[in-house]
């Protein structure tokens, strides 16, 4: 597994890639305070506290599956924000929406419980991490297939996952600091370092696979010896 230094290095090279960052950290930035504006005038009191957060989270889905298939060597970050705005909402699939919808919909649910259900939502949302990104991998998933086999991938990972997010607070101070405006660079570097983490995670999963898989025939062979 690599380290959060790892981890974090390859994100700031990313990101600085054809200035990827600003495609990812502009809209992120505008898009609430657009939508906030336009309902604002509307005066649809679920619109304006649903639809920023809504849409802001659908186009952070599509940041998090373009970026993993840019790792992957399925996309290539190409020049000029526009192009790079254009390539992260056609990255969004069905499954992969509907993936992120179930798991929304599921870690609200959880978040409803009474005392606990902060605590128990935050864990959950820590599980299926890797859902969006198996639902990319396998196609043929449902949605709860990829959450199950999710939570099932990130046992002894979570802890990891969740030391990572909290070593982004520093930065995360500097930007309420500046009424948010650092947000268009430090947005870009955390969702980076979380998809390289999740592809690291998925990647050590399927080497594992490989050895025990190897071990087993290895083992089957002397047996047949014997």
């Amino acid at each position: 597994m690599k380290t959060r230094l790892e981890i974090k290095n390859q994100a700031k090279a990313l990101i600085k890639t054809n200035n990827l960052w600003l495609a990812i950290g502009l809209p992120i930035l505008i898009l609430p305070l657009a939508l906030l504006l336009y309902f604002l005038t509307s005066q649809d009191i679920l619109a304006l506290l649903f639809l920023p957060a809504f849409g802001v989270g659908i186009y952070e889905l599509g940041v998090q599956i373009y970026l993993y298939q840019v790792i992957n060597g399925k996309k290539e970050i190409r020049e000029g924000t526009l192009n790079q705005i254009s390539d992260i909402i056609n990255s969004i699939t069905y499954e992969s929406f509907a993936t992120y919808f179930v798991s929304v919909v599921l870690i609200f649910c959880f978040s409803l419980i009474p005392i606990v259900g902060s605590i128990v939502s935050l864990v959950k949302t820590l599980s299926y991490n890797l859902a969006i990104f198996l639902s990319i991998d396998k196609e043929e998933n449902s949605s709860l297939q990829n959450i199950n086999e999710s939570r099932f991938i990130m046992i002894g990972h979570k802890s990891d996952l969740f030391v990572l997010s909290l070593s982004f607070i520093g930065w995360q101070i500097l930007s309420t600091l500046t009424l948010g405006l650092l947000s268009i660079w430090i947005y870009p570097y955390v969702i980076a370092s979380e998809v390289i983490f999740a592809d690291d995670v998925l990647n050590n999963k399927n080497i594992s696979k490989v050895s025990l898989d190897s071990g087993l025939g290895k083992a089957v062979q002397v047996i047949d010896k014997e």
